[in-house]
């Protein structure tokens, strides 16, 4: 069984989109310094899972945070393989490594999942 597991820079689309295809076991995760040094205060962070946004079927999970305003920002977009637990572990560990290697903790007060009904 072949593994795919980009944690890195300089990929191009079509090198992403060629793995997807070739790949029985895919996960992706993206976010930025950036996201984590302005995130890590969150409070409510809110994680979201789909699996109708791309057309070969790996859920995309979405993690972002909501300021006083109520306007959402984006912490992490992940494709994975499929949406058990394992996966959602795996996001997870890698927003907290994420923030870790900032120098951050995430500590939010809570965490909601979107639910959706189809």
């Amino acid at each position: 069984m072949k593994k795919a597991e980009i944690l890195g820079k300089n990929k191009s689309p079509q090198d992403i989109y060629n793995l997807m295809n070739t790949s029985t076991e895919f996960k992706l995760f993206i976010s930025s310094k950036e996201s984590a040094t302005k995130g890590y205060k969150a409070k409510n962070i809110y994680v979201d899972g789909t699996h109708k946004l791309i057309d070969l079927g790996y859920p995309v999970i979405v993690i972002r945070y909501s300021d006083i305003n109520r306007k959402f920002f984006p912490l992490s977009i992940s494709v994975v393989e499929n949406g058990n637990d394992t996966s959602y572990d795996w996001v997870f560990e890698n927003l907290k490594a994420l923030f870790l290697q900032n120098g951050l903790e995430l500590n939010p007060e809570t965490i909601m999942q979107i639910m959706h009904h189809l």
